[in-house]
């Protein structure tokens, strides 16, 4: 079993590296070869990105309303504070341990930096 074109290219896109150039990205290329041909790694890499994946779209559901959660007949209800930032967060959490299983650096936050954390750590998270 191998990882389809698009499961390679969101494992570049989480880890921050283009879709282009990839002679440039050598490294992550060897890493999703080798992870895809074992099922058992394949499926844990699998399960990251369907993670992610749910977080992007909670995210995306979340922006497109500004906040709120409901609104009717004078009554507005407004989401959590900070439910995008703790989305983000686990994002960034998960996209670490991704980078981290797979023995590569984050090239660029996917999610952006949190600012409660040290420069210097391109997933955005530690």
């Amino acid at each position: 079993m191998a990882f389809t074109d698009s499961q390679r290219s969101k494992i570049r896109t989480y880890l921050g590296y283009p879709d282009r150039f990839l002679s440039y990205s050598g490294n992550i290329e060897n890493a999703i070869d080798f992870f895809g041909e074992d099922v058992s790694l394949q499926e844990e890499v699998e399960d990251i990105l369907s993670d992610l994946e749910i977080i992007d779209t909670a995210i995306m559901s979340g922006r497109s309303v500004a906040g709120i959660k409901s609104a009717g007949q004078g009554d507005v209800e407004f989401y959590e504070s900070g439910k995008i930032s703790d989305l983000k967060r686990t994002g960034n959490w998960l996209i670490n341990s991704l980078a981290i299983k797979m023995g590569i650096s984050c090239a660029r936050p996917y999610y952006g930096i949190d600012i409660n954390i040290p420069p210097g750590f391109a997933c955005g998270f530690i």
